[in-house]
């Protein structure tokens, strides 16, 4: 059974951050749920470093420091290296060989 599990920005934002637009409400309740039930799974989460960049970009940098320190106390953060951008460019050229 594999025990890490990746999750996107959407997931931090509405079960961490606790922050959602006006039709999205009700997913701040359901993502809460989803991360207590990985916990009770003993699943550990990982979270990509873009994804972090994503997270921080609407925060002021004075606010980075608590948000990170939050991250790491509960979270992986997996980098993004150059294997990680090989294979990401990879998959964007499969999905649309045009893109320039």
């Amino acid at each position: 059974m594999n025990d890490l599990v990746c999750i996107d920005s959407h997931i931090v934002v509405w079960g961490v951050k606790e922050q959602a637009n006006e039709e999205q409400q009700d997913m701040i309740p359901k993502t809460k749920a989803f991360l207590r039930w990985l916990d009770e799974q003993n699943k550990r989460i990982l979270i990509p470093a873009p994804v972090i960049a994503e997270i921080l970009s609407p925060v002021p940098p004075a606010n980075h420091p608590l948000i990170l320190n939050l991250i790491n106390k509960r979270f992986i953060v997996g980098t993004f290296d150059a294997l990680a951008s090989q294979q990401c460019a990879k998959m964007i050229y499969e999905k649309d060989p045009e893109i320039d």
